[in-house]
């Protein structure tokens, strides 16, 4: 039976080692290639730990939407790369690593005995790596005597959408590596990037009452697939989107109101309803793109005069 990773056993003294492998009475035990037999035998017994001297690395791409989603923007990529302790990463023959390009498909031509590429959807592996430290082609040991394993980090080199795509996307992989252990793979999540729209009343009267007026406002998309209900500075207070335009906003003078988590990038239109014994006066900022910083819209309207 092949020895697992990590196995140890314990043979008695009659045991005999020769040339690398073990022998009892003529029965092969071995220690097989790809793996390391690190003790011979010694007075009493005899222990061979057997490591296995190759492993794989593989990543997971995921996706978090400004709702919560995690479909993939259509057309989108993304490269990874893998690095051994943190230098580019090497087969157990020499050869570099190859990037990997994800886009959602699996690489034509991928098999079993691929040594890298797209395995399954948005997820990267890497083969025939060596699972251990060397130094002067000798493994290399802790001071507990453990051989030290390499440690394998992925990177996100970056992220490509098609021209027309208005979204952008953060990933915690672009500047820092991910850890991927010899058994879990590393997961690199891009989360859509989101900002802000407030929306202002301003009111120009010498009207008392007028301060108790309110002004009608509504807010279009240039997406018009976003159906969502997004939070806002009020408290529990949300603003309903429904195929890229908002339900009715209602603001009295001096009062305004944000937007949060609209996608980056996406244009906006503010529109006033028209309020009777009012004339819109000024306006600013009421059209345009939601950026990182905070985009403003205000609207300002004056009593007409006689009214």
């Amino acid at each position: 039976v092949e020895p697992a990773e990590g196995e140890v056993r314990s043979m008695p003294a009659s045991w005999m080692e020769h040339e690398g492998m073990v022998y009892d009475f003529g029965n092969f035990i071995r220690a097989t290639e790809g793996y390391i037999r690190t003790e011979v035998a010694y007075p009493g017994g005899a222990v061979i730990d057997n490591y296995g001297t190759e492993t794989s690395v593989s990543a997971d791409k995921s996706w978090l939407n400004y709702d919560g989603s995690d479909t993939p923007p259509e057309g989108a990529k993304v490269t990874f790369e893998l690095y051994a302790d943190g230098e580019a990463a090497k087969h157990t023959d020499g050869s570099v690593v190859k990037s990997i390009v994800l886009d959602g498909t699996v690489d034509e031509g991928f098999t079993e005995t691929s040594v890298e590429g797209e395995c399954a959807a948005w997820k990267a592996t890497w083969k025939n790596l060596p699972a251990y430290k060397t130094e002067n082609d000798q493994l290399v040991k802790d001071d507990q005597g453990n051989y030290v394993k390499i440690a394998y980090t992925v990177k996100e080199k970056g992220i490509d959408l098609p021209a027309d795509s208005y979204a952008s996307y953060t990933s915690e992989a672009k500047d820092e590596a991910v850890v991927a252990t010899h058994t879990e793979p590393a997961k690199i999540t891009n989360t859509q990037k989101t900002g802000e729209l407030t929306i202002s009343k301003t009111v120009i009267s010498d009207a008392a009452a007028d301060k108790d007026a309110k002004f009608s406002f509504t807010v279009k998309l240039s997406d018009t697939t976003i159906t969502h209900a997004f939070e806002t500075d009020v408290d529990k207070k949300t603003v309903q989107f429904t195929n890229g335009e908002s339900a009715t906003i209602e603001l009295k003078g001096g009062e305004s109101l944000t937007i949060k988590g609209l996608p980056l990038g996406v244009g906006y239109t503010v529109t006033e309803a028209e309020a009777t014994g009012f004339k819109l006066t000024g306006k600013t900022g009421d059209a345009g793109k939601i950026t990182a910083t905070k985009s403003e819209a205000e609207l300002i309207n004056t009593r007409k005069t006689g009214d």
